[in-house]
């Protein structure tokens, strides 16, 4: 089955592409799962409309068509699945304030990070609350010379107890574009040129505020206000995203939001 042939329509987003009239959990066809998988690879986000029906054990399996599911290393009681991660902004439902802290992708903390990030709205709260993606690619592209000049020569720490050490910019094992390797709210230690003569530390001050300037004044980050039943398969690798600040907002004020998180484990960690 050829990707014009595919049994759903793309329709556009500013940044990647929303599917409607499609059931997810009524795809079994070893082809159309390759469509969908090619898909992501080629456009690193798509959202999947009204989804709501999805039993927890058919929302892990769209999560395995792209790989082993990597459990979360914290979860929630309320969780329905010990491998899904259960988020919410009542401390009663779920975990909170998750991926509110700064730009990010998921699990820099480990070796190789997560290869695809899905989620799937739960409970809609009534602002509907954004998550913002941004394309590291096209921002990487967008940088000033000298800019990206320094920023190739830098590598983080997010977890200094485990030794994990990334380069910022690197290749995507897959697609061969750059991207980054990057936690603004984890980050800990910066190094410039790591693991040569050369090295030295880096203000991570300032590496926070330069990569946070240049995300939120570019003109390419995409506000995902989530619709009930959505479900968002996204390139973590090639993504960053952070929870908007009306995510944190309590029940009494916005009703209860409840998401839940499905991370696919990295098969190979950033290299230079």
């Amino acid at each position: 089955m050829e990707p014009d042939t595919r049994p759903y329509t793309l329709h556009p987003l500013k940044l990647g592409f929303e599917v409607t009239d499609f059931d997810l959990s009524k795809v079994k066809d070893p082809a159309v799962i390759k469509i969908i998988k090619n898909d992501v690879k080629e456009h690193s986000l798509l959202v999947f409309r009204n989804q709501g029906t999805l039993t927890p054990e058919e929302y892990l399996e769209i999560g395995a068509w792209f790989g082993d599911i990597e459990p979360p290393i914290l979860n929630h009681e309320k969780a329905p699945h010990k491998d899904i991660f259960r988020i919410s902004n009542d401390c009663s439902q779920g975990m909170t304030r998750a991926g509110f802290s700064g730009w990010h992708i998921d699990g820099t903390y480990h070796p190789a990070p997560p290869s695809h990030s899905l989620y799937r709205i739960v409970e809609l709260p009534t602002n509907r609350a954004a998550t913002s993606f941004i394309p590291f690619t096209a921002l990487l592209d967008s940088l000033p010379h000298e800019k990206r000049k320094v920023w190739d020569t830098l590598w983080t720490g997010t977890d200094d107890a485990k030794g994990i050490v990334h380069p910022l910019i690197y290749r995507h094992p897959e697609t061969g574009k750059p991207v980054m390797c990057v936690h603004l709210g984890l980050v800990d230690h910066v190094y410039q040129n790591y693991g040569t003569p050369q090295q030295k530390d880096f203000s991570t001050h300032e590496f926070i505020e330069d990569i946070y300037e240049a995300i939120v004044s570019s003109d390419l980050i995409y506000h995902h206000e989530y619709q009930t039943g959505d479900l968002i398969i996204s390139d973590n690798l090639a993504l960053g995203h952070i929870a908007s600040e009306e995510t944190q907002l309590p029940r009494s004020q916005i009703g209860l939001r409840i998401m839940d998180r499905i991370n696919v484990a990295g098969k190979k960690g950033p290299q230079k």
